[in-house]
């Protein structure tokens, strides 16, 4: 099966450090109606440096509905019957020169027509070190808001996502880069 997909709002950036690109070595979980997320390998890039790209895989074709969880995890779970995705943003994170750790932006997508729209679950941050010997970045939130850990991701009738703050478990107050 092939989905194509949109990366207006993850992936990793391009050339111009602005416009997001899908990189070759990008997957994504898809899930539906018949499967759990286990029992399907990780679907990946056909073709990478787009905004948009095919990915290939294989999935049951009797299938009505598809769900994508980007990037791949082979620990994230998914429940058909609430029609929820549960997977985990460490909070050890691999900061990187003019782009971010793609483990760090999580998305995910409901299928419609063969596409795949893939929204951000959180949000990304951007800064600027001017130092060379700088070995260790802590983010701390202000008021013990959770910034990383169990995430649980909830889909309505219409597939739009939603995080379902009732679901998470286990979260961080700080990202370590």
């Amino acid at each position: 099966m092939v989905f194509g997909a949109y990366a207006t709002i993850k992936a990793a950036l391009g050339a111009d450090g602005l416009s997001v690109v899908w990189s070759e070595n990008d997957g994504i979980n898809v899930f539906d109606e018949t499967a759990s997320c286990a029992d399907y390998d990780a679907f990946t890039v056909k073709s990478s440096g787009g905004a948009k790209t095919s990915f290939n895989g294989m999935a049951d074709g009797g299938a009505k509905e598809f769900y994508a969880l980007y990037p791949y995890s082979e620990d994230a779970s998914w429940d058909y019957e609430t029609k929820t995705v549960k997977t985990y943003l460490t909070h050890k994170q691999k900061a990187s020169a003019g782009g971010f750790d793609s483990s760090a932006a999580i998305s995910v997508a409901s299928e419609s027509d063969g596409v795949l729209r893939f929204e951000n679950v959180g949000a990304l941050m951007t800064f600027t070190i001017s130092s060379s010997d700088v070995k260790e970045i802590i983010i701390k939130s202000n008021n013990a808001e959770k910034l990383a850990g169990a995430v649980s991701v909830k889909f309505d009738a219409e597939g739009r996502p939603s995080i379902d703050n009732a679901a998470l478990g286990t979260r961080w107050e700080k990202v370590q880069l």
